[in-house]
């Protein structure tokens, strides 16, 4: 008796003497192309054939150009980090496979055109939402760590620098944890290299373009659709929509926010339950203990116990945990 098995949609079966034979066929993909340049390229001649090297390997050696001693690409454009807080990123509307260091083509150039402002700061040129983030100046936060100090509240600076209030939050506790680190000498030489390379290589925020104040974080609640039946003349607004969602209304939020994220947090500090040990010397970890109901963290006393059972069921907890049910 011949058991008939296909091992892919492409496998052909045939008997012979009882005994399957598989032929296997192996296509192309189909709808994959490969990625050419779509400027004119040379291509390899004359290759010997024990290389293994490629159309596009050879494309790709052309590109980055020749290397030094270190092993740098030392006349590539692109290679080394930019300085003057503008993002270096490739745009392929003025390459056409050179990237060798030379003056920038004039914007009259029939085959290449300057991008604009925005296009500058995008990392793939196909991809208009994808924008790179501005860095808050070293002068500006100093102004804003000032202000603090005096007195002004958060709202106050988010109106004057036309920076959003999450935004100016993140600087302050950033501001904090380096006060720490600088006092407990955790800031290394190579830290300090690393920070000053990426502030030099971002673009720094601009007031002219200023940052949306009144923006609403997304609720999670609306992340999925809700259908609701009504009549045509029913009036139906945003209190009545957020009250299907199950939501407060836009205007009670905004006026949360603009009253300010400092009683926001004492009531989350107040709903905190638990206490963090006491950090013993040459620790680098910080615990903290919380509070927790028997049966929801670890293992009952007495319960059965079948991690030694064939058919235990697997699920998976609320953070995505594999666990045994």
């Amino acid at each position: 008796m011949i058991n008939n098995f296909t091992t892919g949609p492409s496998a052909l079966r045939s008997a012979k003497n009882n005994q399957v034979v598989l032929n296997f066929v192996r296509h192309a993909s189909r709808g994959k192309k490969i990625a050419y340049p779509f400027w004119k390229f040379d291509t390899l001649k004359n290759e010997p054939s024990k290389s293994h090297r490629t159309n596009l390997r050879y494309q790709m050696s052309k590109f980055l150009g020749p290397k030094n001693y270190k092993g740098e690409y030392y006349l590539n454009k692109y290679y080394y980090p930019p300085q003057d807080h503008s993002p270096n990123y490739i745009k392929p509307i003025m390459e056409r496979g050179d990237a060798m260091i030379k003056d920038e083509p004039s914007s009259s150039s029939p085959y290449r055109r300057l991008p604009n402002e925005a296009q500058k700061l995008q990392p793939f040129p196909n991809n208009k939402y994808c924008k790179t983030n501005t860095f808050v100046s070293e002068d500006m936060r100093q102004k804003m760590f000032s202000q603090i100090e005096a007195g002004k509240t958060i709202q106050q600076i988010a109106y004057e620098f036309s920076i959003s209030v999450g935004r100016i939050e993140a600087l302050i506790r950033l501001n904090d944890i380096e006060k720490v680190w600088n006092q407990q000498k955790k800031i290394s030489p190579s830290l300090k290299a690393m920070n000053t390379s990426l502030y030099n290589m971002l673009p720094l925020y601009n007031q002219r373009k200023p940052e949306n104040l009144t923006e609403i974080p997304v609720p999670a609640k609306t992340l999925r659709s809700r259908f609701l039946t009504i009549a045509e003349s029913e009036p139906f607004g945003p209190v009545d929509a957020a009250k299907v969602m199950g939501l407060e209304p836009a205007a009670v939020t905004l006026e949360k926010l603009s009253r300010g994220h400092d009683e926001g947090k004492a009531d989350q500090e107040k709903k905190k339950v638990g206490f963090f040990a006491p950090v013993l010397q040459h620790e680098k970890s910080v615990f903290r203990f919380k509070d927790a109901k028997v049966g929801e963290v670890g293992i009952r006393y007495g319960k059965s116990n079948r991690d030694n059972k064939k058919d235990r069921k697997v699920g998976y907890n609320e953070i995505g945990q594999r666990i045994y049910i």
